[in-house]
C-alpha cells in the first residue's frame, strides 16, 4: 500500500513538472509569434542610393566609396518670434549620405568620369557645410546647424547586367517649408564591360539596333499620347534633354517629366513600357 502511494506521488510530481515545461514552452512560443518585435527600422531617406544588378559574372567594375551621413532638420521662424525653431526631418526625410561610386577601369575617359563624380559629391557637401543657421533645410555638424534652401545633394543609381554598367548621377533638391522635392540635373554613364569603354549615344543606338531619329519620333508620339496637355515646345524640350542607356536588352530613356522628377521608360524596339 505504501509503495502504491509513493508511485502515485511520483506520478503527481511528474505531471506537475510536465505541466510546468508545457507552460514555459507555450509562453516562449507566444512571445516569439506575437510579442517579440524586430528593431525599429531606420528613418526613411528621401531616395536611397541604389544598386540593381542582374550581372551573373563575378567581375566587379565599380566600388562604393563610403562618405559622411547627415541628419536633416528644418529651420524656420515662428510667426511673431525672432528665434529659429528646429523641426526634425522635413517631408518625412531624416538622413542623407554622401557615398559615391567609382569605376574600376584604368582609362583616360573613365578617370575623367570618376573625378567628375567625386567632385560633384565633394562640392555639394562642402556647400552644405559652409552655410549658417537660418531658415531652410539643415544638417547637424559638430553640434552646429548648417542650412540652405533648397538643400541640394547627389544621388546615384547603378544598373548592371552581363554587358553594360550604367551609373546614373542626379542632383536632388529639398525645398524649405514643405514646398517639395525635385531633381535638378542628371548624367548617365554607360560602360561596355567587354570593351571596358564609355559608350556615347551613337554607340548605344547602334548596339540597340535602332537609330536616333526613329527612337525620338516614337518617343515623341508616346509623350503626345500619354500627356495630351503638353505643348509642342515642352515635348521638344523633353526630347532634347533626354538621356539613354542599355539594360537587359532594352533601351531606357531617362527624362524629366516637367513636374518635379526624372522618370524611366523602357523601349524594346516596338513599344514603350
Amino acid at each position: 500500500m505504501e509503495e502504491e502511494k509513493k508511485l502515485e506521488k511520483r506520478k503527481n510530481i511528474e505531471i506537475v513538472v510536465l505541466g510546468v515545461i508545457i507552460v514555459v514552452l507555450l509562453g516562449a512560443l507566444i512571445y516569439l509569434l506575437f510579442i517579440k518585435k524586430d528593431n525599429p527600422a531606420e528613418p526613411p531617406k528621401p531616395q536611397d542610393n541604389q544598386q540593381i544588378n542582374s550581372n551573373t559574372s563575378e567581375e566587379k567594375l565599380y566600388s562604393i566609396i563610403q562618405g559622411n551621413s547627415y541628419e536633416l532638420y528644418e529651420a524656420y521662424y515662428k510667426e511673431g518670434e525672432k528665434n529659429i525653431t528646429l523641426a526634425r526631418g522635413p517631408l518625412g526625410v531624416y538622413e542623407i549620405t554622401f557615398d559615391y561610386p567609382q569605376i574600376n577601369i584604368d582609362s583616360n575617359d573613365i578617370v575623367s568620369i570618376n573625378n567628375s563624380i567625386k567632385s560633384t559629391f565633394h562640392d555639394l557637401e562642402t556647400n552644405i557645410n559652409e552655410k549658417k543657421l537660418e531658415e531652410g533645410i539643415c544638417i547637424k555638424l559638430n553640434n552646429n546647424y548648417h542650412c540652405d534652401n533648397p538643400l541640394s545633394y547627389p544621388i546615384y543609381k547603378i544598373y548592371e547586367d552581363d554587358k553594360y554598367l550604367n551609373i546614373i548621377m542626379t542632383v536632388h533638391n529639398i525645398v524649405h517649408n514643405g514646398s517639395g522635392q525635385y531633381d535638378v540635373s542628371s548624367n548617365i554613364y554607360t560602360i561596355s564591360k567587354n570593351r571596358k569603354k564609355l559608350l556615347n549615344n551613337y554607340d548605344i543606338y547602334n548596339l540597340f539596333g535602332n537609330n536616333e531619329d526613329n527612337v525620338k519620333n516614337q518617343f515623341k508620339n508616346y509623350l503626345k499620347t500619354s500627356n495630351p496637355n503638353l505643348e509642342d515646345k515642352e515635348i521638344d524640350e523633353t526630347i532634347n534633354n533626354m538621356k539613354i542607356y542599355l539594360y537587359n536588352d532594352k533601351l531606357y530613356i531617362y527624362y524629366n517629366n516637367l513636374v518635379d522628377d526624372y522618370e524611366y521608360i523602357s523601349f524594346d524596339g516596338k513599344n514603350f513600357k
